[in-house]
């Protein structure tokens, strides 16, 4: 072997040596780099002609598993998923207030219960049922606060769906654009395993925006598609699209056969929101379209509920004084049939609770409601009609006198209610076609029209009789009743049809929201966990050991010291034979 050939092979070493010093370098520099994986700068022996000519760096590799990448980004997605709900849960759950406290939806229950309890001892008292009326006025405040709170978190939900669909979209370009990098470094022969850690981190945050799938080509370049195919990245980006909603409320859902309502989630017009099943998108979407609009459905049974049986005690008595007009909640039809049978009072009544015209109407003789109204417009003293909205107003002709009912035993439409209870008469809760409640506008601005007597049901009621009479608490009896008795509520939401009273249906719904929060809560920490197990995993396989990277240093540096001397005793014996020539 010659001298030529010992010092290319002692060179090489040298090269070699270099290489395998920067490699270590930048693994110690960037050993707390987000995803930064230790780097190896491999080498293999250069042979010629048979005979070992020194050594060459092979390609800089990292130790990563691949297999553990996938299960840390699949675990991103169930935490991106877990957090989002966990979040959304929390900020639901505090809503509802303390669940013992003043500001809570049981509290305000028992405040208009106790309210009412105190008007029946009083009935006459103008402040008990100014009282009253404020309770009502707060239970219905809590009933819209929770509502509304859903609908504003269903509202931030989707906005948030946009926000990371654009964020799932600029992650899809940044790894395409990582693959032309890394195809171009192997086409150039560099190391593309510090562009591979990039692309690696790339795909962990979409992983945690959405669910996906991918594979590496063996032209090493990441190809992505959804859980169930459908292709995002492969020689292309194939863009997700979402249009958030400027508003939402109960009334707007998300379609999938492609409504007017929420928008899904496309690519290139499909509709793939069926396809993103964790995540952030994919918890948002369970939100925005699942356990948010269940927890509505509870609440709108709460309300129906309420609603109901408060205005079918209230429908059954009247204020002293009695109001001079009452209009009707409920929308009908003139010409429809009216469905109805029994005897339903109508009474003309001073401030005193005189009568001075009662009038008993056999319901069986009037096929439609224009029949009844012009039954009711026929009694003296007494006009009746049917408004533009559908609803039917009674008013005593005289200002200073009132217009009285009793529902006797009237039964009235497919529930075969009270007449007065069936057009909404003397309501006391009003729920608009949004499903908010609130207390009837005059009563709310005339705490005193509020019912809390009942107009006689003597077989025969004449001009100058009691029809009602101070003292009487017979309607706040029966408002009391209506709170705490049992009734019946429809499935609704993740709450199954039930026999319980009002409080107790909205202990039922709170107690619901709570342990969402608390399992939404679990699970965030449970995913935390693996996601955590895993990451530490990956670092301890192909993460930058300082102590390691140091030793790895003291190595080459005698490495780097041994070719050094080679070198040098070659660059004597070089001397050697020019003084000999």
């Amino acid at each position: 072997m010659s001298l030529n050939t010992s010092l290319s092979i002692a060179t090489s070493g040298l090269k070699a040596t270099q290489s395998q010093l920067s490699t270590v370098s930048n693994n110690i520099a960037n050993a707390d780099s987000a995803g930064y994986t230790k780097k190896t700068a491999g080498t293999q022996s250069v042979v010629v002609s048979g005979q070992g000519a020194g050594v060459q760096v092979a390609e800089t590799t990292s130790a990563v598993d691949q297999n553990l990448l996938r299960q840390r980004d699949g675990a991103a997605s169930t935490l991106g998923e877990a957090e989002v709900t966990a979040s959304y849960s929390d900020s639901l759950q505090s809503s509802l207030g303390s669940t013992d406290g003043e500001d809570s939806l049981s509290d305000a229950v028992n405040g208009l219960a106790n309210a009412i309890d105190a008007l029946a001892v009083t009935p006459e008292s103008s402040s008990e049922s100014a009282t009253v009326v404020h309770e009502a006025e707060r239970l219905a405040s809590e009933v819209n606060a929770i509502s509304d709170e859903i609908q504003n978190l269903r509202g931030q939900a989707d906005k948030d769906i946009a926000d990371s669909v654009d964020d799932v979209n600029a992650a899809l370009h940044r790894i395409d654009d990582l693959n032309r990098q890394i195809a171009d470094n192997e086409a150039r022969g560099l190391s593309t395993a510090d562009l591979e850690d990039q692309r690696a981190m790339e795909l962990e945050a979409l992983s945690r925006e959405m669910d996906v799938t991918y594979f590496t080509n063996t032209k090493n370049q990441v190809q992505i598609y959804t859980s169930s195919g459908t292709p995002l990245l492969d020689s292309m980006v194939h863009e997700l699209q979402f249009s958030a909603a400027s508003s939402v409320d109960s009334a707007i859902v998300y379609d999938p056969g492609g409504g007017s309502g929420l928008s899904g989630v496309t690519v290139e017009g499909k509709d793939i929101t069926g396809e993103i099943t964790s995540g952030e998108i994919g918890g948002l979407l369970e939100l925005r379209d699942e356990s948010l609009v269940e927890r509505q459905a509870e609440v709108d049974e709460l309300t129906r509920t309420l609603a109901d049986s408060v205005n079918a005690a209230h429908n059954q008595g009247t204020s002293l004084p009695a109001p001079n007009s009452l209009t009707g909640t409920t929308a009908v039809t003139g010409s429809d049939p009216l469905t109805a049978s029994g005897t339903f009072r109508v009474a003309i009544l001073d401030a005193d609770g005189a009568v001075q015209q009662s009038t008993d109407l056999d319901l069986s003789l009037y096929a439609t409601y224009d029949d009844l109204v012009a039954a009711i417009d026929a009694i003296p003293g007494a006009s009746a009609s049917i408004d533009p909205q559908g609803h039917v107003s009674v008013t005593s002709d005289d200002p200073s006198l009132g217009i009285g009912f009793n529902e006797m035993d009237s039964a009235a439409g497919p529930d075969a209610e009270g007449l007065s209870n069936h057009l909404g008469l003397n309501d006391l809760y009003v729920v608009d076609a949004g499903g908010r409640i609130s207390v009837r506008d005059d009563i709310a601005e005339s705490p005193d029209l509020l019912a809390t007597g009942t107009l006689s049901d003597a077989p025969v009621l004449a001009a100058g009789d009691a029809g009602l009479t101070t003292g009487d608490a017979s309607s706040a009896e029966r408002l009391a009743a209506a709170l705490s008795d049992t009734h019946s509520f429809d499935a609704a939401g993740g709450l199954g049809a039930s026999s319980t009273s009002i409080a107790g249906y909205a202990a039922e719904m709170t107690a619901a929201i709570a342990n969402m929060a608390e399992n939404a809560d679990t699970g965030a920490q449970s995913a935390k966990l693996i996601y955590d197990d895993l990451v530490a995993g990956i670092a301890a396989q192909a993460g930058v050991n300082i102590d390691e990277e140091t030793a790895e240093l003291s190595v080459l540096e005698n490495s780097y010291s041994a070719m050094a001397n080679v070198i040098q005793v070659i660059q004597e014996m070089y001397d050697t034979l020019m003084q000999m020539v």
